[in-house]
């Protein structure tokens, strides 16, 4: 009998009719290029050990950004017909002439593609968590090829159309349950095992992604979710027992747990006991599921509700805060119970248009931390929240500045400006930024080489990406970063940083991963969080930081420490592979950059 992973890429061939020819597939065939199967075989694999690599080394912006170039509109594709309707449709909900603005296309634009991002980003990165490889590799690629090659709803027709390079539409919704259950029937079908509903045997025979999915996502919504009140039971479902039974509870109530598919139930019931907090339907039944608890062993895994992307529903908390008291008391979950708390007040005050006090606003827009939800992105509720205030009032108290001297977009920024509240993308050389305040996050994903870029900004409430390929030079970092720094090379063995001033401190992570060379820089003076500078061989005139979070600073491949220049007052060791330099053997030297 033929095996499943043969049949399954039997089937993409099928689909992908000329996926053999493409030179993705020619890359790496293992025959002659019509051996169909075999090389898209040997594709497959090398495509999975690829996404592995670049999630190890935490280069998943690469991949993301290559995943864009792909499948995101490009401006040039945007219809001219689209931005008619658009214009249209602005006029009648009272925002007047928007084609009176120099730059109207690009904002229509802008609005287009970073749907288009969001929409592919849930995909991607549901794709990218431990938690899809309960799914084979074939069967995550079948589906995402398959999922974006859906276009737009079409009204008329009650079905989705083929995406093409002029689809304005974000991508399809990801919805876990729908697609646990779309991948399941796939398997069963490639098996030759019986399903039951003939429509679906049918629908599954075909190997349409868009068909079984979308069939799910209709069958999903189809139970009576409705409940008349809060107070509920907790079942347990035992380590080792029937999966069918937990599967039979869920069904069909749209949680968007992908536990309801009987394969991934009987995983998770093989590792540990599930937990579902039940409250009544309309006929007073403990039917309906609000919250699921799974255990790994002893501990908890994770903590699921049905609000969007799995979030515990605001009503529930106090349920929940109970149940981990009474049962998992020093648990690590109740930083989110008490993040949900209070973004549940801070939502209930916006709503009936109380004022918000500082610290509640610095924690709604997370200067300080990040609020951790049990959702997947976190609690949904933050941007609601933050789409319905004024957000120059709000930063102006904070940062006790005037509205006027607060911008919320790159064209608004002047002289006067002293915050700025948005996310920065740098994409060319000779990179200068002035405002005093920055609440966003800084990033580099072009991978190109980057030189001569200035921030004259005192503090940073976000975190700083940058994705190289070989060299950064010449670069002036904000002096107070309240997140985390990351400087990925893809250019390993090669890449070099010279004349660098990094941050005088760094709230989280300082991470510099695939660079071999650091000349006449600055380290951090301060690091709170981990500090990972493995990659190094040589450092040059390199001030080391006076504090950092580890006993140690483990700097593996350098050879030569002479070029180190160590602060007098500095409380750690040092270790290379060759040497350790002790905390009272360390000598003060000066510092010379250019």
């Amino acid at each position: 009998m033929e095996e499943l992973e043969t049949k399954a890429i039997r089937l993409i061939a099928n689909i992908q009719k000329n996926l053999y020819l493409t030179p993705e597939v020619l890359k790496y065939q293992v025959g002659t290029k019509f051996d169909k199967i075999p090389n898209i075989e040997a594709f497959l694999n090398k495509l999975e050990d690829l996404a592995r690599n670049l999630i190890s080394k935490n280069h998943i912006s690469f991949l993301r950004e290559s995943i864009y170039a792909k499948y995101i509109i490009k401006k040039e594709n945007i219809p001219e017909s689209f931005y008619e309707l658009k214009k249209r449709i602005l006029l009648e909900k009272g925002y007047g002439h928007i084609e009176e603005l120099e730059n109207y296309k690009d904002i229509i634009a802008r609005e287009v593609i970073n749907n288009q991002k969001m929409s592919l980003d849930k995909w991607l990165d549901y794709f990218l968590r431990d938690e899809s490889n309960i799914y084979p590799f074939w069967a995550k690629y079948w589906a995402f090829q398959g999922m974006v090659r859906i276009g737009a709803w079409n009204n008329k027709n009650n079905e989705y159309i083929t995406r093409r390079l002029t689809t304005t539409a974000p991508f399809i919704e990801l919805n876990k349950e729908a697609l646990s259950l779309t991948i399941e029937s796939l398997i069963k079908s490639l098996k030759n095992l019986r399903i039951a509903d003939k429509q679906l045997e049918q629908i599954v025979k075909t190997g349409s992604f868009l068909k079984i999915y979308t069939y799910f996502l209709k069958k999903v919504v189809t139970k009576d979710k409705k409940s008349t009140n809060n107070t509920g039971i907790w079942v347990r479902y035992l380590k080792g027992s029937n999966p069918k039974t937990l599967v039979s509870s869920i069904e069909g109530y749209n949680t968007n747990w992908c536990t309801v598919a009987l394969s991934v139930a009987k995983s998770q019931l093989e590792r540990g006991d599930f937990y579902i907090f039940f409250t009544t339907n309309s006929d007073n039944e403990y039917k309906i599921p609000r919250i699921a608890i799974r255990m790994e062993d002893e501990n908890i895994a994770e903590i699921r509700g049905i609000e969007k992307d799995q979030g515990v529903e605001p009503e529930m908390i106090e349920v929940l805060e109970k149940t981990l008291q009474d049962y998992f008391p020093n648990d690590k979950y109740y930083k989110k119970l008490a993040d949900m708390k209070k973004i549940t007040d801070i939502y209930n005050k916006n709503q009936t248009k109380q004022e918000l006090s500082i610290s509640e606003l610095r924690f709604l827009y997370q200067l300080d931390e990040k609020i951790i939800g049990f959702g997947y992105d976190g609690d949904t509720r933050i941007l609601e929240i933050i789409k319905t205030r004024n957000i120059k009032k709000d930063l102006s108290q904070i940062f006790n500045c005037q509205e006027g001297e607060v911008a919320t977009s790159k064209e608004e920024i002047n002289l006067k400006t002293k915050v700025y509240y948005g996310n920065i993308e740098i994409s060319e050389n000779n990179f200068e930024f002035t405002p005093n305040i920055l609440v966003g996050n800084i990033k580099i994903s072009n991978w190109k080489d980057r030189k001569n870029i200035y921030f004259k900004t005192e503090e940073l409430y976000g975190d700083i990406e940058f994705e190289i390929d070989s060299t950064l030079e010449n670069v002036t970092f904000p002096k107070r970063v309240y997140g985390s720094l990351k400087i990925n090379f893809f250019a390993i063995d090669e890449a070099k940083l010279v004349n660098i001033l990094f941050p005088d401190y760094i709230k989280k992570d300082f991470e510099v991963l695939g660079a071999v060379f650091l000349k006449d820089s600055r380290l951090p003076e301060n690091i709170e969080g981990k500090t990972k500078l493995f990659w190094f061989r040589k450092m040059e005139n390199v001030l080391l930081p006076l504090e950092i979070s580890e006993d140690t600073l483990n700097l593996p491949n350098i050879k030569d420490t002479s070029g180190l220049i160590i602060p007098e007052c500095s409380t750690y060791n040092i270790e290379t592979r060759y040497d350790i330099i002790e905390k009272n053997s360390k000598e003060n030297k000066t510092l010379k950059i250019k």
